[in-house]
């Protein structure tokens, strides 16, 4: 039985990728199937929008850059709101997990990395004993949220089930995938991972907030009281999220917006590989280095440091 593909054809051409129709003809019937149903379930306007990114680099230029933030001095009040934060049980763990340790040398998820020097824990169980030790001394436990991969999302599970959750208690901790993006060439065309199945890879960082609330994970938080997000990545040892100054600022610091705060620590050298705040089309978003112009990567400002802070929004 053939199908007829007239509407996906229509829609394939419109949006710049009728390299498919042709290629969706010489499939045979369960193949074409196959992959017209995924390109019937993609997104026209984010196929588009992607596309168009793909062809093109992030460009900042120098007067685009913000002004610096006004200094905000960390005080005691503002470590005792965060404590008081932390008491209340407001406050969540949110981890960005997804990636593999192949940078580093290492076969495996990259939260399963030895990090330590001495006693070669694991980035997790780094992260775990200090989420464990935070919640012991606010005498509430902080709840941790790990966000995976599709590729590392049943080693992640399984390697927390082998030790345990590090001391962690039973439900305390909880895991979901990331959700995934087509893939494109260096055109702008969809790419193809074989006859029947397009390419993906998984949606990045920016990808945390959308598998946040369809994973269930807000419902989770707002159910247990959370209203402060902390975030940072796995591969981060030294970032402390939950610092009890950091949140209190957060929330009650002149200036801020309670809405977003994120720390920042100063560039070393403009060729460090760091990204940047940088106003992009009038909006503040960090800059990859690898996509600086090399005017604002020569320009004065700071660097950043993967902690984050969230507030939650109950509707």
């Amino acid at each position: 039985m053939s199908l007829d593909l007239t509407d996906l054809e229509a829609r394939l051409d419109t949006l710049g990728q009728a390299h498919l129709i042709a290629h969706l003809r010489t499939l045979d019937d369960a193949a074409r199937a196959r992959l017209a149903a995924q390109l019937d379930a993609l997104e026209d306007p984010l196929v588009d929008a992607l596309a168009e990114r793909v062809r093109g680099r992030v460009q900042a230029s120098v007067p685009a850059a913000p002004e610096p933030p006004a200094t905000v001095t960390l005080t005691a009040a503002h470590r005792g709101a965060g404590e008081a934060l932390l008491r209340a049980g407001q406050v969540a763990a949110f981890t960005v997990a997804g990636g593999q340790g192949t940078r580093l040398g290492h076969a495996g998820p990259k939260g399963t990395f030895p990090a330590t020097p001495v006693t070669a824990k694991p980035l997790f169980q780094v992260f775990a004993e200090y989420i464990q030790a935070v919640g012991q001394r606010a005498g509430a436990p902080v709840p941790w949220y790990i966000m995976t991969s599709p590729e590392n999302d049943a080693e992640t599970r399984a390697f927390f089930r082998e030790n345990k959750a590090f001391g962690l208690g039973e439900g305390q901790v909880r895991f979901f995938p990331q959700g995934t993006l087509p893939t494109f060439d260096p055109q702008g065309r969809l790419v193809l991972a074989a006859p029947d199945r397009l390419a993906t890879n998984p949606d990045g960082h920016g990808g945390s907030l959308t598998a946040l609330a369809a994973s269930g994970a807000l419902a989770d938080m707002a159910a247990r009281g959370v209203t402060q997000i902390a975030y940072f990545q796995v591969d981060n040892p030294l970032a402390q999220p939950l610092d009890a100054a950091f949140l209190g600022a957060h929330v009650g610091a002149r200036g801020s917006s309670g809405e977003m705060s994120s720390k920042a620590v100063r560039k070393t050298r403009p060729e460090e590989r760091v990204g940047v705040f940088a106003q992009v089309d009038g909006r503040t978003r960090v800059v990859e280095y690898s996509d600086l112009d090399p005017r604002l990567a020569e320009a004065r400002y700071r660097a950043r440091i993967l902690d984050r802070l969230p507030r939650m929004k109950r509707t």
